[in-house]
């Protein structure tokens, strides 16, 4: 492994691209491929374009969806290895200097999501799904659709199952709106992982704190089209912890 740098994050100065040291720059006689892949160690790799600008190097196309499918914060420090051949290793540090797992770490089975198929005759139904309309306790939608909860981490983030989508032959603009019960809109943008995994980002934090949505409530949220099957949004109901659904 080659030299490498550390830099702090800040949205300010780094949240568009991001100043490669004139240190490492000098290192390595100003000279850097003009791709190059930033890769965390779980094998997970970003390409990045490399910009001069006034005889500085720039990490700049691609580096803000590194920021945001890492969820980088403010004081976060990144930690890069060069390996002499177009890979940077990076490291993520919080502030209190531990590693955070980023992107790579977060495994489908720590998802909370449940999802069911409403059209098909063999359902793959969660105990948890299956109680919620057993009990009459929600109506189980007719439109395809998923149930979820607000998670700990990336609450701004909203999972949606791959084979709901693939099933129902789902074709998810790369803008959706999110509904409520009084008419809110809320624009979320789709991102979908190179792993396959999607994800509604924006909106669904702020939906959730409009209607007070706390850690056990259920979220049954259904893909429903507008007229002339057309504009596809989220529906979502609210199931409260001990409560019957309110439609959102």
């Amino acid at each position: 492994m080659e030299k490498g740098f550390v830099k702090i994050f800040s949205p300010e100065n780094s949240g568009k691209r991001l100043k490669i040291p004139t240190s490492f720059t000098y290192y390595k006689n100003r000279k850097l491929p003009m791709k190059i892949n930033l890769r965390d160690r779980f094998g997970n790799m970003w390409p990045v374009g490399v910009n001069k600008i006034g005889g500085n190097l720039y990490f700049q196309y691609g580096w803000e969806k590194f920021i945001e499918d890492n969820s980088v914060e403010v004081g976060d420090f990144l930690v890069f290895d060069y390996d002499g051949n177009k890979m940077f290793d990076f490291k993520l540090l919080g502030r209190t200097k531990c590693e955070k797992n980023g992107v790579g770490g977060l495994k489908a089975e720590e998802m909370i999501v449940e999802h069911q198929k409403s059209r098909e005759s063999k359902e793959k139904n969660w105990a948890s799904d299956s109680y919620i309309f057993k009990s009459g306790r929600a109506t189980q939608p007719k439109n395809p659709y998923f149930v979820a909860k607000i998670r700990s981490k990336r609450r701004d983030q909203l999972y949606v199952p791959v084979d709901v989508v693939k099933d129902y032959k789902l074709e998810l603009p790369s803008s959706m709106t999110i509904r409520d019960s009084i008419g809110r809109e809320f624009v979320t943008k789709l991102n979908k992982w190179k792993d396959g995994r999607i994800w509604l980002v924006g909106g669904w934090r702020s939906l959730c704190r409009w209607n007070l949505v706390e850690k056990n409530d259920h979220c049954i949220c259904e893909f429903v089209r507008g007229k002339r099957n057309k504009d596809l949004h989220l529906r979502v109901q609210v199931l409260r912890e001990g409560e019957s659904s309110v439609t959102l």
